[in-house]
């Protein structure tokens, strides 16, 4: 039986969409969907990655969020056991189940992705540190943060933003291609709203 990858990820979107909890005002729906796996596809091309390699790679994209239904913190191990439960009925085999596993697991902060597919999904998981909607994307992390772990003075939150942009790399040529400039003109915006010389309607309580 050959995977039906477009069963799958339309599965996914629906269980997400049905079963994430309120407050995930960043890891919602939206997040996978139109941030991380047009990224995923995108490096892929770029990257000249097998067809197989890219539905399994594109499945854990879908997939890799979906741990969120369960609980908040380390919800990776709880997504890659969903997939694995999940996808059978969708035709994939025990090897690629395997694959995708690993992959999902990958994604745990800090990323240290061990092969290039790995790689390709982190670079995704974080593509909007390169665009323009970084700092948009923040403050959505920021709030989704203060309703499931602690709350967090703006200023300390942007500290750390900084401090995490600062120490990224992108894994691959593709994401740094796509992103790196994008990336620099955010962490310096940052870095201007942090020394007070450059006000911005971006950031707010």
């Amino acid at each position: 039986m050959t995977a039906d990858y477009n069963a799958a990820r339309a599965y996914a979107f629906e269980y997400m969409d049905q079963r994430l909890p309120p407050g995930l005002a960043y890891h919602g729906l939206s997040h996978t969907r139109d941030q991380v796996l047009p990224a995923v596809e995108l490096f892929c091309r770029d990257m000249d990655i097998a067809r197989h390699e890219q539905i399994l790679v594109a499945t854990a994209a879908v997939f890799h969020d979906i741990g969120f239904v369960r609980r908040y913190s380390e919800n990776e191990e709880i997504g890659a056991a969903l997939a694995a439960s999940i996808l059978p009925d969708f035709g994939y085999d025990t090897s690629d189940i395997v694959t995708v596993r690993r992959l999902i697991l990958a994604t745990a902060i800090p990323h240290k992705p061990e092969t290039v597919l790995a790689e390709i999904l982190c670079d995704a998981d974080l593509v909007s540190l390169g665009q323009d909607i970084f700092f948009e994307s923040s403050m959505m992390l920021r709030r989704e943060r203060m309703t499931f772990l602690r709350p967090v003075a703006l200023k300390s939150w942007l500290e750390e933003q900084y401090t995490f942009l600062v120490t990224h790399r992108y894994h691959t040529v593709a994401a740094r291609t796509h992103l790196n400039e994008g990336k620099e003109k955010n962490m310096k915006e940052l870095r201007q709203v942090l020394h007070c010389s450059q006000p911005s309607g971006r950031v707010h309580e």
